[in-house]
């Protein structure tokens, strides 16, 4: 696997609207299709794109490890592993483990 320090990402998730103006609800799936939601603060979400700002902590070929931006409902931690295809990266900064 190849390591990296944590960087700037995009999710492709579902956005929906928001329990209060300024805010967003967010629905994605882990690679296992485990559902995880949460709500967001609109500054957080790229509405048209359907996306919401993640730090990408590492990758593989078809899944990366992404830390989500606040705890979700269905999953037991901030952390998830979605399929790759669903990141989108801002920068890279590549580390290979030893």
């Amino acid at each position: 696997m190849v390591m990296t320090k944590p960087v700037q990402g995009w999710l492709k998730c579902e956005i929906t609207e928001g329990m209060f103006p300024d805010e967003f609800g967010v629905i994605g799936y882990t690679t296992d299709k485990n559902m995880f939601s949460f709500f967001i603060h609109n500054s957080l979400v790229d509405e048209k794109e359907q996306m919401v700002m993640v730090s990408v902590n590492g990758c593989e070929d078809d899944f990366c490890y992404v830390l989500l931006p606040c705890e979700p409902y269905g999953h037991p931690s901030r952390m998830v592993k979605v399929p790759a295809t669903s990141v989108k990266i801002m920068s890279w900064e590549k580390v290979h483990a030893a």
